[in-house]
């Protein structure tokens, strides 16, 4: 596995020696000095989230995977999945469950300030919550017709409130 930095604008890349040499990295984000870094890979078989708070010469396994979105300065992460949906407020150090919600999908503002939620299964609804998911909120997508019930598999979120969800109609026997 290879992994690289620049620090002027993609015109000079420097590598990184590290240590996940037998990981297949899928996804890398960053905080603003790129001091901290968080990456989807996977070992083998088995998907994770890995974490760098020494710009990539080192990594932690987090042993935890599923639908994941991180805040512009990775502060906040969600990772989401049939056990619930948990959160990180420390880039990672740790994570809290804060649903137990079935998820099918989840992301985070930009900003880190709204959680949004694509329940999935027999329950499918879109929750948000404004708190770091102390509560949260059921949101009813008013324009769309609740003749039949909708199954939701994707959430996403743009900088400016804009939400987009997708899903199917699971039409009555």
């Amino acid at each position: 596995m290879a992994l690289y930095y620049s620090v002027d604008n993609c015109i000079n890349w420097i590598p990184i020696v590290c240590d996940l040499e037998d990981v297949e990295l899928f996804s890398v984000k960053s905080n603003v000095d790129a001091s901290i870094l968080i990456a989807v890979g996977m070992k083998g078989e088995v998907h994770s989230l890995y974490r760098s708070d020494d710009s990539g010469a080192t990594w932690e396994d987090l042993e935890i995977f599923g639908t994941y979105s991180f805040s512009d300065d990775v502060i906040k992460i969600v990772v989401g999945g049939i056990g619930g949906l948990y959160l990180s407020t420390d880039s990672g150090e740790s994570f809290e469950l804060v649903s137990e919600e079935n998820v099918a999908d989840c992301k985070i503002s930009n900003d880190g300030l709204k959680i949004f939620v694509a329940v999935g299964g027999e329950s499918s609804k879109i929750i948000t919550s404004i708190d770091d998911g102390e509560t949260w909120q059921e949101e009813l997508p008013a324009a769309i017709p609740l003749v039949f019930p909708h199954v939701w598999k994707c959430i996403d979120c743009s900088e400016d409130g804009k939400v987009v969800i997708t899903g199917y109609i699971e039409e009555e026997p």
